[in-house]
């Protein structure tokens, strides 16, 4: 399974760097650098979308990870990923052992997934 991180601090499934969510939808369709990529799980954190989020939320890889090291990384999403011209997309399915999903840098409110790589 990968890993992966979060740096989208104002989403209400990060959990200290970590991604909350039982799974996660990179979207991409057309895209061709990671900044035209983004995770359509991302919801500001508010209470309302706190209550939402908990249909798809990692309980148990929440648990495992409150009892870890902080280095080891278990609270892990499923990644499906519409990306069609990333390296790593299988099925619509991530790939990437490392998966980094961050800020976009035009737009604070969006997100994008670093770990995108064009196949062409």
């Amino acid at each position: 399974m990968p890993t992966l991180g979060c740096s989208v601090q104002n989403c209400v499934n990060n959990e200290g760097g970590f991604c909350g969510a039982n799974t996660i939808i990179v979207d991409g369709e057309e895209a061709y650098t990671s900044s035209q990529t983004q995770c359509e799980t991302y919801r500001p954190e508010t209470l309302t979308n706190a209550f939402k989020a908990m249909v798809n939320t990692n309980f148990p890889g929440e648990i495992a990870q409150i009892f870890s090291s902080r280095e080891e990384i278990l609270i892990t999403p499923e990644v499906e990923c519409t990306a069609r011209n990333c390296f790593y997309n299988a099925n619509n399915r991530c790939e990437a052992r490392n998966i980094m999903i961050v800020e976009n840098r035009e737009n604070e409110m969006k997100n994008q997934c670093e770990t995108f790589l064009d196949n062409h």
